[in-house]
Parts: structure tokens; sequence; C-alpha cells
């Protein structure tokens, strides 16, 4: 193998460390198999088999869950996802449960940012961890709108297929349909719509995909939207049309297929006669 003897040598040296250094080496001589098993495919199956002497089952539970986190957090983060499994399949608890509040936000955090890279592969490994999915959140974004705001429709996919509803908002209110709007990820609200996702309602901070495309300019979504029949000239929940917030460019476009400023409604009190 082309690095062998150089990952022997290391794991060695992780074996002989001192015990609080060890989960630091054992994060980066785990790292550094991922690299050799990606870039030499044919070598995989010897790197994972070395890769398994990093986590026997006793080994695992000599750890508390917390030193453990210090290893699959890093794999987490770099969408490692064999890494991940290697640890579960020696007994890690990666299910989230049983830690700290603090250890508890960084996870989830940590989740969040592998959703925004497109890491596909360890949302269904975070699954069968028992990690509740619904719970996987940096308190402002979840996995779907992480994912939706950056164009990531495979990971979408994988929530799909654990059955994670695709329509519910983020804890900042708003939806994947409303963020993916906003950034004119015409593929993602193709896939939304695909999946019977209503692109046409407004989420838990009122705005709708039509609103939020049109405030950010983004006349690709607008265009898709309006392809697909959903109406450009309604108000979302907060009283807002789309020509209401749009910018120029969507302005124009807008006005391009009809579509032009509401009339205001009149201030009746104004024309009411005078008392007496």
């Amino acid at each position: 193998m082309t690095e062998q003897r150089a990952l022997n040598k290391e794991f060695d040296t992780v074996a002989d460390s001192p015990a609080d250094s060890q989960s630091v080496m054992r994060a980066q001589l785990l790292t550094a198999l991922q690299s050799e098993a990606q870039q030499f495919p044919e070598n995989a199956s010897s790197v994972m088999d070395l890769a398994q002497k990093l986590f026997t089952p006793s080994e695992t539970n000599a750890h508390t869950t917390a030193e453990n986190w210090e290893i699959a957090i890093p794999a987490l983060e770099n969408g490692h996802a064999p890494v991940l499994q290697i640890m579960l399949d020696a007994g890690a608890d990666l299910s989230g449960k049983n830690i700290d509040y603090n250890l508890a936000k960084k996870v989830r955090n940590t989740f969040v940012t592998a959703a925004a890279k497109g890491y596909t592969d360890v949302v269904p490994v975070m699954a069968s961890a028992g990690f509740d999915l619904k719970t996987a959140h940096n308190g402002q974004q979840s996995l779907a709108t992480a994912a939706a705001a950056h164009g990531h429709v495979n990971v979408l996919k994988a929530l799909r297929a654990l059955k994670v509803d695709l329509s519910e908002p983020a804890p900042d209110g708003h939806s994947p349909g409303v963020i993916a709007a906003g950034a004119g990820q015409v593929e993602v609200l193709a896939f939304l719509e695909k999946s019977k996702v209503d692109l046409g309602a407004s989420d838990g901070s009122k705005w709708k995909p039509s609103t939020e495309s049109a405030h950010y300019d983004e006349v690709a979504a607008l265009t898709f939207l309006q392809e697909h029949g959903y109406d450009l000239s309604t108000p979302d929940r907060n009283g807002h049309t789309p020509h209401d917030v749009a910018g120029d460019e969507a302005k124009a476009y807008l006005e391009s297929i009809g579509i032009s400023a509401a009339p205001k409604p009149q201030n009746v009190a104004a024309f009411a006669p005078a008392p007496g």
C-alpha cells in the first residue's frame, strides 16, 4: 500500500502515547486513513481494516461519550461518514444524548455545517446512530434550510428518505422553500415542488418564496414559480406582495408579465363629512 508503512508507524505512535493525548492523535490518524481510502480506492479495504483497530468495543467502552465526540465532530464536519460508521460499529454512542448542553450544541452546529457543505453520507449514518434529525439545528438553520441555501439537493433527498418534513420551518421561522427562493436555488425549488412542498405558502417568518425571491432580486426563482403556476401578485402573511418588496430586476420582471403595484386603499376617514 502506498502509505501503509507510514500509517502503521502513526498507529504505533498513538498506542504508545499518554492517554490524555490519544483522542486527538486518534482523530488525526482517522483523517489520514480516510484520505488514503479516498485517494486510493483499491486500498480502501486494507485502510479500513487498520482503522478498525482504533476502535475495539472494549476500547470504546473505556472512553467517555465526550471523548468519542472529540473524534466524531471533526469527522462529521469534514464529511467522513466511514469514520463515523467505524465508531458506531465499535459501540460508540453518537446519538447526541447523555451529553452536556455545550457539547450538544457543538454537535448540532457541526451537523448543520456538514449539511451546508453538502456532505450527504453523514445524514443516514447519524440517523442510524439514533440522532434525532428534528433537533439538528444551530439555533437558526436546520439541516434542510442549510442544505437548501447552498443548493445541496442530495442532502435534501437523504432527509426526505428519512421522513424529514421539508416544509417544516427552522428555528428562525424560515422554511427550506423560502430559503431556496431567496438564494436563487432553482434546482432546490424544483426538487421541493416535486416533493409536494407548497411553494405558495408563507412560513413561520410570514414570508413566502415569491416575496423572498423578489426581495433578493432572484429573477430565476421568480420565473420558476411563475412557470409552475404560483401567483406572484398575492401578499404573504406580512401583507406584502412580491412587487412591494422587489429589487429593481425583480420589479422589472414582474412588470414585464403584467404585475404592478397593488392599488393603495383609500383613507375612508379623509373623505368622511365633517361632523355637524
